[in-house]
């Protein structure tokens, strides 16, 4: 329930700082909605697309730079007294995956 409280407060904050066209767990999107998107562009004949699924990538993040990425736009400090209990019991290195917080 914390969790889910946290990414709420968090998706706020961070929401409109990503591209309009990334689909990838986000609010309000779909698979439905993102297939509506490439079809629009295959009529305008735009013809490039980027795909990125990095493997292992959340088991790598850096705590410190992660809170210090957040920290940047999170002035509340029980808001990061949060992150950081969560993101440390994934241990010295990653992310936990699988949660609520995940996305």
């Amino acid at each position: 329930m914390v969790q889910g409280a946290l990414k709420l407060i968090l998706e706020a904050v961070f929401e409109a700082d990503l591209c309009p066209n990334s689909y990838g767990f986000r609010p309000k999107r779909s698979p439905h909605r993102a297939l509506a998107e490439v079809r629009r562009s295959v009529l305008r004949r735009m013809s490039i697309v980027i795909d990125v699924d990095l493997s292992r990538y959340f088991d790598n993040i850096r705590h410190s730079v992660l809170l210090d990425k957040i920290a940047k736009r999170v002035q509340d400090p029980r808001v990061m007294h949060l992150v950081k209990q969560i993101i440390k019991a994934s241990g010295k290195l990653g992310v936990p995956q699988g949660g609520p917080l995940t996305p």
